[in-house]
C-alpha cells in the first residue's frame, strides 16, 4: 500500500513540473540579452522564492529576469522548502553577423558578389535574408550578386531573420565597398540561333569602350572565356541562366566588370502545386510558378469553366466526374512550347444509404439505416455523429378505440466526409402507419331479437386480409377481403353489448382495439293501448273545453315499462324524447280544437298511436288588420 502512494505522488509531482515548464515561462529559449517573464502556477502562494540559476533570485509571484550570458538554466519555483515547479531556459550567443566579397574596390561598373560567412548556432540557421548595397538596390539572396554602376563608398547592411525572433538581427558595415572612376563598359547580346534546341549560339556585342590598350576578359560562364573586345559567336549546350561578365582594365589603376544574366532557358521549366485530389463542385487552388509568357488550360468537359489563359486560375471546379485529365500548354519568351497533362481525382463521396424496414405498421420497431459505403472518415445521422450504421427505436403507443393512426414520418439525413473533408448527403424518409380498424353500425340500440349489421371503414397502407368481430357475446366471427360486406349478427338477449373489431394486413400487422358499444332492449307487451288525456287549469281532461292561454298538463296511462322515450304532440306542437309520461304543455295561444297525439320510444324502436284525442281550447281572441300610406303616415285604415 505504501507503494502505491509513492507512485501516486510521483505521477502528482511530474504533473505540476510538465505544467511549469509550459506556462511559468513567457520564453524558454533566446539570445542575450533575454527578458523572460514568469508566472507562478498557483497565485495563492505565499512564501515564494524563484531561484534564476545565474546568482540572482526574487520573492516576487511573478517576476520578470534578464539573462546576460548564454548557457543553460534550471529555474526553480519554491513556496517556502516545497518545489512547486522548475523550467530550463536556454541563452544563446547574440549573433555576429560576417560578410566577405570578391572584390571591395573598383572602377564602375563593377559586379560583385557578396557572401555571409556567418557562424549560424543550429537553433538559429536563417530563414531569410536581406542584403542593402547602399546604392538603392538590395537583395534576398543568401549570396548575391550585384553591379555598383557608380562611383562611390558604399555601407552594406545584411539583416537575418531565424525561427526565434528575439534573436533576428542585423548590421551595418560602414564604408565596406570603394567604387572610384567610372569607365564605359557595359555588353549586349544581339542574336540567339537557334532557339527551342541544344547547342545555341550567341553573339555578344560590346556597347562600351573599345581601346587595343586595355585588357579585356569575358566570362561566359560555361567554361569559355575570350580576352577580344567583341568575342567570336559563343556556343552554349545547356538550358540555364548563364552569368556572363565583361572585365576592363585600363592600365592605369581602373579595373571595371560588369555582370550579366543571359536567360537561355528556352523551355518553361513546370512548376506547379496543385494537390492530386479534390472535392466535387470545389474551386481547385492552383499554384502555377513556371516562368512562360503564354498559357493555355484545358481542363475538359467537365470543369467550369472548361478552358483558361489565366497563369493561375482560381475559379475552376469540376462539376461532375471522377478522375479529370488536365492539359496544360505553355509558351516562352522565345516561342518555345511545353506541354503537360496530369490527371486530377475529384472526391464524390456517396452517402446513399438503406432503411430496413422502409415502412412500418406496428409498433415497436427498430429501423436499422445502413450505409451503402462503409469507410468514410466521419458519418453523421441527424447531425449526430456515429458510424455507418444507426438504429431508431419507435416504442409502442398507448391507445383506446378513438385513437386514429395517421400516416408519419421519420426524415433521416445522411452526410458523410471523406478522409480529404468532401463530405455529401442523402435523405430516407421512414413512414408508418398502424392499421386502422373502423366501421359504422346500422344502429346502436334496438328491441331483441336485433339483427345488428356493422359496416367496414377501416384503413390500412398494406392490404387487409383478414377481420375478426368479437360481438359481445360469447362469440365471433371472422371475414376476409371477399365478405366482409356481409358482416352481422342477431342479438336475442336483451342487455348492453360491446363489438370489437380486430383487423390483420398481409405483411402481419394489425390493429386490435376498435370497438362499440349496443344496447339490446326488451320488446314491450301491449295488451290494451296506453291512453293519453290533458288538463288544464280552466277545465277537465280530454274531450273538454281548456281555455285559450292555460297550461295544460299531458298524462299517459298504461305505459309499459320498457318504454325509455315520449313524443308528445298536440296541435302543431311537440314535445321530444320526454323522459316522463307527464308533460307540461304552457301558454296555448290560439282558441281551437287541436289534436292530442303521442309516440312511444322502446331503444330505437317507435310505437306511434293513430287514435287522436281532440281538446278544446275555448275562450275569444280578437284580431285586427291596419295599413298605412308612406306618403301620408298618419292616415291608417283598419280591416277585418
Amino acid at each position: 500500500m505504501k507503494q502505491i502512494k509513492y507512485f501516486i505522488f510521483i505521477i502528482g509531482f511530474l504533473h505540476i513540473t510538465h505544467l511549469a515548464s509550459s506556462q511559468i515561462a513567457s520564453d524558454t529559449v533566446g539570445c542575450v540579452p533575454l527578458l523572460v517573464r514568469f508566472k507562478s502556477p498557483n497565485p495563492s502562494l505565499n512564501k515564494v522564492v524563484w531561484d534564476f540559476n545565474d546568482g540572482a533570485s526574487s520573492n516576487l509571484l511573478n517576476p520578470n529576469h534578464v539573462y546576460t550570458k548564454a548557457g543553460l538554466y534550471k529555474v526553480t519555483l519554491k513556496n517556502a522548502d516545497t518545489l512547486v515547479a522548475t523550467v530550463n531556459i536556454r541563452i544563446l550567443p547574440e549573433l555576429s553577423l560576417k560578410i566577405t566579397a570578391d572584390n571591395y574596390q573598383g572602377c564602375a561598373p563593377i559586379s560583385i558578389n557578396f557572401t555571409d560567412i556567418t557562424s549560424y548556432p543550429n537553433a538559429l540557421l536563417p530563414l531569410e535574408y536581406l542584403w542593402d548595397f547602399g546604392d538603392g538596390k538590395g537583395s534576398t539572396l543568401a549570396n548575391p550578386l550585384t553591379n555598383y554602376t557608380e562611383p562611390g563608398i558604399f555601407s552594406v547592411t545584411l539583416s537575418v531573420k531565424t525561427k526565434i525572433p528575439q534573436c533576428n538581427t542585423a548590421h551595418t558595415f560602414e564604408d565596406f565597398i570603394n567604387v572610384q572612376d567610372k569607365q564605359d563598359v557595359d555588353f549586349t547580346f544581339t542574336k540567339i540561333d537557334p532557339t527551342c534546341s541544344y547547342p545555341t549560339m550567341v553573339t555578344f556585342k560590346n556597347t562600351g569602350v573599345t581601346n587595343p590598350d586595355y585588357t579585356y576578359l569575358w566570362n561566359f560562364d560555361n567554361g569559355t572565356n575570350s580576352t577580344k573586345p567583341n568575342p567570336d559567336v559563343v556556343s552554349f549546350s545547356e538550358s540555364k541562366v548563364y552569368q556572363v561578365s565583361l572585365e576592363v582594365d585600363n592600365k592605369k589603376g581602373c579595373r571595371s566588370k560588369i555582370t550579366k544574366p543571359v536567360n537561355l532557358i528556352f523551355y518553361p521549366k513546370i512548376k506547379l502545386k496543385i494537390p492530386s485530389t479534390f472535392c466535387l463542385n470545389q474551386v481547385i487552388p492552383i499554384i502555377n510558378e513556371t516562368d512562360a509568357k503564354t498559357f493555355s488550360w484545358d481542363f475538359g468537359p467537365n470543369a467550369l469553366p472548361q478552358i483558361s489563359n489565366v497563369k493561375s486560375p482560381d475559379t475552376i471546379k469540376f462539376i461532375q466526374g471522377t478522375e479529370q485529365k488536365v492539359k496544360l500548354t505553355m509558351y516562352s519568351i522565345f516561342g518555345c512550347k511545353v506541354d503537360t497533362s496530369f490527371v486530377i481525382n475529384i472526391s464524390q463521396p456517396d452517402a446513399t444509404f438503406t432503411a430496413d424496414p422502409l415502412f412500418g405498421c406496428s409498433l415497436p420497431v427498430d429501423i436499422k439505416f445502413i450505409a451503402n459505403h462503409t469507410t468514410y472518415e466521419k458519418y453523421e445521422w441527424n447531425n449526430q455523429q456515429g458510424a455507418s450504421q444507426h438504429i431508431i427505436s419507435l416504442k409502442n403507443i398507448q391507445r383506446d378505440s378513438f385513437y386514429y393512426n395517421k400516416l408519419d414520418s421519420i426524415p433521416m439525413i445522411l452526410k458523410v466526409t471523406d478522409d480529404i473533408g468532401c463530405a455529401a448527403s442523402d435523405t430516407i424518409n421512414f413512414y408508418y402507419q398502424l392499421p386502422n380498424a373502423q366501421f359504422s353500425l346500422s344502429a346502436f340500440e334496438g328491441e331483441a331479437p336485433f339483427l345488428l349489421k356493422v359496416f367496414d371503414k377501416s384503413e390500412s397502407f398494406y392490404p387487409i386480409v383478414k377481420w375478426i368481430y368479437d360481438w359481445g357475446d360469447g362469440t365471433s366471427d371472422e371475414y376476409n377481403a371477399g365478405n366482409i360486406q356481409d358482416a352481422m349478427h342477431l342479438y336475442e338477449t336483451p342487455r348492453s353489448y360491446y363489438v370489437n373489431l380486430s383487423i390483420f394486413t398481409e405483411n402481419g400487422c394489425s390493429d386490435l382495439y376498435y370497438g362499440a358499444w349496443i344496447q339490446i332492449h326488451q320488446k314491450p307487451t301491449l295488451s290494451d293501448l296506453p291512453t293519453c288525456s290533458g288538463s288544464g287549469s280552466g277545465s277537465g281532461s280530454g274531450g273538454g273545453v281548456i281555455c285559450y292561454k292555460d297550461s295544460i298538463l299531458i298524462t299517459l296511462t298504461g305505459v309499459p315499462k320498457e318504454f325509455d322515450a315520449f313524443h308528445i304532440k298536440l296541435g302543431n306542437t311537440i314535445s321530444h324524447c320526454e323522459d316522463t309520461k307527464f308533460v307540461q304543455v304552457p301558454l296555448l295561444e290560439d282558441p281551437d280544437e287541436q289534436k292530442l297525439g303521442y309516440t312511444l320510444e322502446n331503444g330505437g324502436v317507435f310505437y306511434e298511436n293513430t287514435k287522436d284525442v281532440i281538446i278544446k281550447i275555448g275562450g275569444a281572441k280578437s284580431k285586427i288588420n291596419y295599413q298605412t300610406n308612406c306618403k301620408d303616415p298618419k292616415s291608417v285604415f283598419f280591416r277585418k
